[in-house]
């Protein structure tokens, strides 16, 4: 006669005296272990990552209000002086990194306002051309006004 035992290795009884296999029992632990595991990790990051967001927003917020003051001053300061020609190279270059950063943009997400505007600083560059010292800023900035 076999032993009895030796069939049963998997196998343990309960204390009501019911029959589980401890194989599926670690898997379904490990299973579950390794979920709350992903979420409390996916959590983490979340956070993490939130944190990080919250604090570049607050430092751009900061530099926002910064530059809100400052631009103004320095532009009453040279107004005051009568050196416009400083005040225009500060609003040309102003000018100049919004179009930059518009040129990113997809045209079939302009609106009719973005292209009233652009007709309007097309004329304005055509009176009073311009050029830095970055001719790969120059051109994606000419390609937005002069290129259709």
């Amino acid at each position: 006669m076999k032993n009895k035992k030796s069939k049963n290795t998997n196998k343990s009884k309960r204390e009501n005296g019911e029959t589980i296999n401890d194989e599926n029992e670690k898997n379904i632990v490990l299973s579950i272990t390794l979920i709350i595991g992903i979420m409390l990790g996916g959590a983490g990051v979340s956070y993490f990552l939130l944190d990080i967001y919250s604090h570049s927003l607050i430092i751009e917020n900061k530099i926002n209000r910064r530059h809100n003051i400052i631009s103004p001053y320095v532009i009453l300061t040279h107004l005051h002086k009568n050196d416009t020609r400083a005040v225009i190279e500060m609003q040309e270059n102003e000018l100049d990194s919004g179009l930059f950063i518009f040129a990113s943009e997809k045209k079939q997400d302009w609106t009719d306002d973005n292209r009233l505007m652009l007709k309007k600083i097309r004329a304005y560059r055509t009176k009073y051309p311009r050029k830095s010292k970055i001719p790969e800023f120059d051109k994606a900035i000419n390609d937005l006004l002069f290129s259709k």
